[in-house]
């Protein structure tokens, strides 16, 4: 190795440092403490006076709330030129990246506020979906559990993105794996009770607890659902936990909060299934 060669990788080296080192200032700057409490209070505000959007994805609501919350004092103030909904949107997805500084009660607190907020900001599910990742891998006290059974209590009753939906079945099978909110599964089979399934709406997760619904039904049923002959199109579908229904039963009212409290149970007996024998 040449001189000159060595003298440009520690060149580069020192580069690489020096950015890493201002990344990380700039990230402890904007997870001060004093500023994520703020942003949860005006967060918590906000909250109580958004009202729904026109269409699905209308950002424009918690644009104008956040707008009058941010002015100091609220409603009254003077606009102030940093903060507003885009600046919200940067802390929030800057808090929702791993590596949280441990103990940080505050940004659980604000993870929490803006879950149960349900903010509407631009890219604001992904922000979300990484936040219940963060909460699933904090340390979590009594109180804070309940709030997180709360919301995802809500995201089977009310529904959720996509993304986020995955990341609540996580979470909630990974809090009952540590022995937390004993009364989930119960409640999610009560709300699971009367999903109608069928061929479509399987995958890899939701296949063997059909399976093992389908071995508590007679010959006779299974062959209604088409179980032994998968090539006919199905005319039958199963109603949760076994009783064989007509397959436009599925398009009812209710359906859908049915099969994600269904989703859930999958996830939650799916980890059980994971974990290491004792």
């Amino acid at each position: 190795m040449t001189d000159w060669f060595k003298t440009e990788l520690r060149h580069l080296n020192a580069e690489a440092r020096a950015r890493n080192a201002a990344q990380e200032a700039a990230r402890a700057e904007l997870l001060d403490p004093w500023l994520v409490t703020r942003w949860t209070e005006i967060v918590a505000r906000a909250a109580r006076h958004v009202t729904e959007g026109r269409r699905i994805c209308d950002y424009g609501p918690w644009t104008r709330v956040l707008r009058e919350q941010c002015r100091t004092p609220p409603l009254i103030g003077r606009v102030s030129d940093t903060d507003s909904a885009e600046a919200l949107s940067h802390i929030a997805a800057e808090i929702a990246q791993p590596g949280w500084p441990d103990p940080r009660p505050d940004l659980i607190d604000f993870a929490l506020t803006f879950l149960e907020a349900d903010v509407m900001l631009f890219r604001s599910g992904y922000t979300k979906r990484h936040l219940i990742r963060r909460l699933q891998q904090a340390p979590l006290d009594a109180a804070q559990i309940a709030r997180a059974g709360a919301l995802i209590r809500r995201a089977v009753t009310a529904g959720t993105g996509l993304e986020e939906a995955r990341a609540y079945r996580k979470f909630a099978a990974h809090l009952i794996a540590q022995g937390h909110l004993p009364d989930l599964p119960g409640w999610l089979q009560d709300q699971a009770r009367g999903t109608v399934l069928s061929w479509n709406r399987l995958d890899g997760g939701v296949l063997p607890l059909f399976k093992e619904a389908l071995s508590r039904l007679s010959e006779a049923d299974q062959d209604r659902l088409n179980w032994h002959f998968p090539g006919i199109p199905p005319r039958y579908a199963l109603e949760y936990p076994d009783r064989p229904v007509p397959l436009r039963r599925q398009k009812e009212e209710g359906q859908k909060a049915r099969f994600s409290a269904f989703r859930m149970l999958v996830a939650i007996e799916a980890r059980a299934r994971s974990a290491p024998k004792r």
